[in-house]
This record gives C-alpha cells, sequence and structure tokens, in this order.
C-alpha cells in the first residue's frame, strides 16, 4: 500500500512496476500527463441526460460561458475539513470574477455549487447568470459534472470535482482561475496541484 502523506508530486511513485494500492488524493497532472488522452476517455460521462439538461448544454455551447463552482458544504460544516481546507470568502469570488471579465469577452455566468441558494443571495452579477440547481444535477451530480465540461472558461473553489470539470474541459483556449490557498493549513499545499497556464490568485 502506497499512501500519500502530504500532496506535493512524488516522481518516483510514476517507477512503481508492481500492483499497488495507492491512497492519497495524489491530484496532479503530472501524475498522468503522458497518458492525458487515454484519462479523458476513461471520464467521458456516457450517461443519457433529460432534455432540459440537454437544453442548458446547448445554451452553454452558443455562449462564452464561464462555469464559476462555489464549494461550501462540509467546508463549512465540518470540523475536520473547515480548519484544514476551509471555505473560500466572497472576496476571492470577486476577485477571480473581475480577473475573468479581463480576459473574457461578453461572458455569460453559469454557477455551480454544493449551496446555490447561498449563491443566488451573495453573488449577483452584471452580467447574464444562471444558478444550475439539483433540475440539472442528474442522479449522481454526473449532469453537473457534464455541464461544466461544456463550459468555456472556468472559476474554480478548493474542490477536486471542480478541477476535474475544468481539466476535462476540451476546449483548448479555456482561462481557468483557482484559488492560491487551496488550504488553510499550510502543511498540505501542492505546488503541483494545476497546470502551469491555469492562472492562480
Amino acid at each position: 500500500m502506497i499512501i500519500q502523506k502530504y500532496n506535493e508530486f512524488n516522481k518516483g511513485v510514476l517507477f512503481i512496476k508492481d500492483d499497488a494500492c495507492f491512497v492519497g488524493r495524489w491530484q496532479s497532472e503530472l501524475y498522468f500527463k503522458d497518458v492525458s488522452e487515454q484519462i479523458r476517455q476513461d471520464f467521458k460521462i456516457n450517461s443519457t441526460f433529460s432534455t432540459h439538461v440537454e437544453d442548458v448544454a446547448s445554451l452553454i455551447k452558443n455562449c462564452n460561458a464561464v462555469c464559476l463552482h462555489v464549494r461550501r458544504g462540509d467546508l463549512i460544516t465540518s470540523a475536520l475539513y473547515s480548519s484544514s481546507i476551509g471555505a473560500l470568502t466572497l472576496d476571492y469570488y470577486t476577485k477571480v470574477i473581475n480577473a475573468i471579465r479581463a480576459k473574457v469577452e461578453n461572458p455569460t455566468f453559469f454557477i455551480f455549487s454544493d449551496d446555490i441558494e447561498w449563491c443566488k443571495k451573495n453573488i449577483h452579477l452584471k452580467e447574464q447568470t444562471y444558478y444550475m440547481d439539483n433540475s440539472t444535477a442528474g442522479q449522481n451530480s454526473e449532469g453537473h459534472l457534464y455541464l461544466m465540461q461544456c463550459c468555456q472558461h472556468f472559476i474554480i473553489s478548493n474542490s477536486t470535482y471542480a478541477w476535474w470539470g475544468a481539466w476535462l474541459a476540451e476546449n483548448q483556449n479555456k482561462q481557468v482561475v483557482y484559488p492560491k490557498q487551496w488550504y488553510k493549513d499550510a502543511k498540505f499545499d501542492n505546488p503541483h496541484l494545476s497546470p502551469n497556464n491555469w492562472i492562480k490568485l
């Protein structure tokens, strides 16, 4: 069993040839960059979605769609996660929204969250904005992952789910903005968390 103690990239595990059980996040493109196309195929969603979800997907594909992901949930309610990771502040979202505005012409925002009611109360944008609620989530939130991948650009929270939504999106010119302080506890910091062309703020 190979247990990841911290989050830094460990090149040594790439040379393990025997069968092994890996325990940890292993959250870095460096672990699978050489087989990225295979990963995209393996993660391809083959579910059949409702007409409503497909209508939203069509809307996303026909505008300059920015996925805005907000994770709260257990980052608020769990004592462990709130102290080690922590939910991002509204100031973070204000800052990164302005950064995307400077890079993306005529954006339309699609907000995804495990606390969409909080988003409706706190995130009010001058641009056209759609809040993705449970009607587009699918049975196991695969609908939201599918719709996120349809977006052109991304503002992500400190969420592995959002990270994968942004990484799997096929737009070669996507702008992806993610939090500089992914973890509240610095001992979990990962300098290789995201691809080099993503923007850390």
